[in-house]
């Protein structure tokens, strides 16, 4: 039997380090960081200071897009809009976000260009003024994860 790969503790809090080292370096932006596993579910979180209850909302959301759809979460927005399609069209999962921000966590034994292979589960963070902003952080996590 196959058994599927998934983010260990140890992944999670070097992620989750990596990731407040440097958003550390800009205390005015505080931002929200989240890591789901393969089904979406949270398995960490952590947030700074003065956040927007949106932005918490928003940091779980794009971790789960890129989860369950297997493609970061901005990419599977551009998926979208290419197609005309809106969330009622993908099912009507209200989870899904088309923000940049949420990054996939595969393992590095498989391939990463097939959205469908051995999806460990995603990195999402929100609060940057930019998405793009936001994915070069989960991609500051993912790195430390050393998938």
């Amino acid at each position: 039997m196959e058994q599927m790969p998934f983010i260990t503790l140890a992944q999670c809090r070097a992620a989750m380090d990596a990731m407040l080292e440097a958003a550390q370096k800009k205390p005015e932006h505080p931002v929200a960081m989240a890591i789901v596993d393969s089904t979406g579910f949270l398995i960490n979180y952590q947030e700074m200071d003065r956040l927007r209850m949106f932005t918490k909302t928003h940091a779980i959301r794009k971790a789960y897009t890129a989860a369950v759809t297997g493609l970061n979460s901005g990419a599977h927005g551009e998926w979208m809009k290419s197609r005309g399609l809106t969330v009622r069209e993908m099912g009507g999962d209200l989870q899904l976000t088309p923000g940049f921000g949420g990054v996939v966590v595969r393992a590095s034994m498989h391939d990463q260009e097939d959205f469908h292979t051995n999806v460990m589960g995603g990195i999402g963070v929100g609060g940057y003024l930019s998405g793009q902003e936001d994915e070069d952080l989960a991609m500051i996590g993912l790195k430390a994860m050393n998938v």
